[in-house]
């Protein structure tokens, strides 16, 4: 009777203390949080990679090692073929960008001026006095100031950003190399500390893990290229400004699942909408329909039942990923919270199946 008791309320005192742990340590687990960021880029960065290898081992019929040295050569010459070839393009549209700023500052100012004067012609004038609308001005433009005075940090923090993602590329790399062998030692420990029984439970579900990560990831990765490059000829055949980097912006921020089309989408129609109103109008109806239909037709074509959650479990898996491991933790959020979401729902299933034969013996 003990022993149930200790198996029915074990897992809970575990998290308990885990949580406890958390709450009392919260600095030292930040700080084991931002050591193990490129781990967390190897992982993603190996799941992604993982299936061109077996691709190219499927048609050389070469050692595996050498068929992650052709995977990886293949991502060099992308990579090296995109910084090479837009990279002057997206550097030139940045800098356009800068450049703007002071016109766009100006134009925020005057835009405000000019509802500050028309509102105060009006029955609402006792209003904007009371609100001091110059004072608001003159705050929103001082932080916008800041900001811009601030764009270094922001490279910095871009330059940390790409090294933890260029450390997690060679991690990656001995990841896939040693894959094999890790898998084995798992297995072997596996059949000498558990019973038959929850040795393949513990090895279905890390199949399962295998296929809900790599599915997602692989699937994610292409149908942000996808998005990326209909928003990039959407914006030329719109005349938008900056195409080539607004089109990048949408692309990246699509592989954040739920939350993605807003972080990409808003900022880029709010840019547009103080260089060229009128555009902007057009640029928010189409990024609105492209994300229609990534949501309801390329999305489930690509992804298909890889994670099948409902928008809660997303919307948690992006803000607690977010919260702990930044843009790399709001992309595998999702697919470990479906993953444990998924798990526990098959335990009560098999408890629900238990409690039912119970039931049914006693009758």
């Amino acid at each position: 009777m003990h022993n149930k008791k200790l198996y029915e309320y074990g897992p809970l005192l575990v998290l308990g203390a885990v949580l406890f742990f958390f709450a009392n340590n919260i600095g030292y687990v930040k700080e084991i949080f931002r050591v193990t960021q490129p781990v967390l880029w190897g992982i993603a960065i190996s799941y992604v990679m993982n299936p061109i290898c077996k691709y190219f081992m499927e048609k050389t019929k070469l050692p595996w090692s050498l068929n992650i040295l052709l995977g990886y050569i293949l991502l060099i010459l992308v990579l090296s073929a995109f910084i090479w070839g837009l990279a002057p393009i997206i550097g030139q549209n940045i800098a356009d960008l800068l450049n703007s700023i002071p016109v766009l500052i100006k134009t925020i100012q005057r835009t405000i001026i000019d509802i500050e004067k028309n509102l105060s012609q009006g029955p609402l004038a006792p209003l904007m006095d009371q609100f001091d609308l110059k004072n608001l001005i003159n705050t929103v433009l001082g932080k916008v100031g800041v900001l811009v005075n601030n764009l270094s940090n922001l490279l910095v923090v871009f330059i940390k950003g790409f090294s933890q993602f260029i450390l997690g590329l060679i991690i990656s790399i001995y990841m896939l190399l040693n894959k094999d062998p890790i898998k084995e030692k798992v297995f072997r420990y596996m059949r000498v500390r558990l019973s038959p029984e929850k040795e393949r439970a513990l090895g279905d579900f890390m199949r399962k893990a295998d296929k809900t990560f790599g599915g997602f990831l692989a699937g994610k990765l292409l149908d942000s290229m996808i998005i990326a490059m209909i928003s990039f000829v959407g914006f030329m055949i719109l005349d938008a400004p900056f195409p080539l980097l607004l089109a990048i912006i949408i692309g990246i921020t699509n592989m954040i699942p739920y939350f993605g089309p807003l972080i990409g989408g808003v900022p880029v129609v709010f840019l547009i909408l103080f260089i060229d109103p009128k555009k902007a109008a057009l640029v928010a109806i189409f990024i609105i329909a492209l994300q229609q239909l990534d949501g309801y037709y390329i999305g489930p074509k690509i992804l298909g039942e890889t994670i099948g959650v409902s928008p809660f479990w997303v919307i948690l898996g992006v803000t607690i990923g977010g919260g702990l491991y930044g843009i790399v933790g709001m992309i595998l959020g999702v697919p470990t919270l479906a993953l444990i979401n998924s798990e526990f729902d098959d335990y009560l299933l098999r408890k629900e199946k238990l409690l039912y034969k119970e039931v049914k013996e006693s009758d």
